[in-house]
């Protein structure tokens, strides 16, 4: 009886000491769910045509406010939050902080067209452009007047009518200029080649009217 009782008082024991550590061990929070507390970390990704901040490391249900900048010629092509594409913002807020992120920007290139005085290009103005896309763009003088300078991306290259970029992963920008067209003037100083257009006078008296092409080349004329 005497070896009966004192199993039973050790059995007491050993499930006295068992709750106490689990009491020890859990803590106030015992039964009830247990949530990590934080920190999350938030990971930014940019591409090299602009900047993206902050990455940082958020308590639980905090905000955190990411800022998206361009560089000069660039728009924001795509904006990635989780792999999940969201809407485009330079400002994007995560709420309530419950979870490990990422957001990944991607941008795309504006091309920057304009023309001189006395003729135009086409298209003009800003254009926003796809990655690897092309742009041909139409350069025409006003009547009377040719190119003289056709500018791209702050370099004279040669003056063309019309100018294509292929492959476009960059800024770029056209500008042309332009110059009274050169015609012979006759007279009194024949074969003289003067920046002159319209009628021209003719020693004898009489009034022509020469019609060139952008090339100089001779289309006709006649007398009025």
């Amino acid at each position: 009886a005497a070896q009966g009782f004192r199993g039973t008082r050790l059995r007491a024991e050993l499930r006295g000491l068992t709750i106490l550590l689990i009491l020890i061990i859990c803590g106030k929070g015992c039964g009830a769910a247990k949530y990590f507390e934080g920190p999350y970390l938030v990971s930014t990704f940019s591409e090299k045509n602009g900047s993206i901040t902050p990455s940082a490391r958020v308590k639980r249900g905090e905000d955190l406010i990411i800022k998206i900048i361009p560089k000069p010629g660039y728009v924001i092509d795509r904006l990635k939050v989780d792999d999940y594409a969201v809407e485009l913002t330079l400002n994007y807020v995560f709420k309530d902080v419950t979870s490990n992120h990422q957001i990944s920007v991607f941008y795309k290139p504006i091309l920057f067209a304009n023309a001189g005085l006395h003729g135009s290009i086409s298209p003009n103005g800003l254009l926003i452009k796809n990655n690897g896309s092309n742009q041909v763009f139409e350069i025409v003088p006003d009547l009377g007047y040719q190119l003289e300078e056709l500018i791209v991306d702050s370099i004279k290259v040669d003056p063309v009518y019309q100018f294509t970029f292929q492959n476009i992963i960059e800024t770029h920008s056209i500008k042309p200029t332009f110059k009274r067209r050169k015609l012979i003037r006759f007279g009194n100083s024949i074969g003289k080649i003067e920046d002159v257009s319209g009628i021209l006078n003719i020693a004898a008296g009489m009034n022509h009217t020469i019609a060139l092409k952008n090339d100089n080349s001779l289309i006709g004329w006649g007398k009025n």
